[in-house]
């Protein structure tokens, strides 16, 4: 992970374990991580060692909010259905 002005990464894990770690914590899979993670970086070989924590923060703040977005609207058609 790219070391941002400030900020120590001797703590922060590298790479894959901090994809892995974000699917521990959120229960989001690696297949959709990975995906996101493209689209972030705009291209298809995308490493979280590119990434800054901030934009690592990012990137889990969308995908959290696209789930919570498919969440609400299945959530309003189960209620239309009920």
């Amino acid at each position: 992970m790219r070391e941002e002005q400030g900020s120590s990464s001797e703590h922060e894990p590298e790479g894959v374990a901090v994809l892995q770690e974000v699917v521990r914590m959120t229960g989001l899979s690696e297949e959709y991580l990975d995906s996101a993670l493209t689209g972030l970086l705009g291209k298809p070989d995308a490493s979280v060692n590119e990434l800054t924590m901030n934009e690592l923060r990012s990137l889990l703040l969308e995908c959290l909010e696209s789930l919570n977005e498919q969440i609400s609207l299945e959530s309003e058609v189960i209620s239309k259905i009920n």
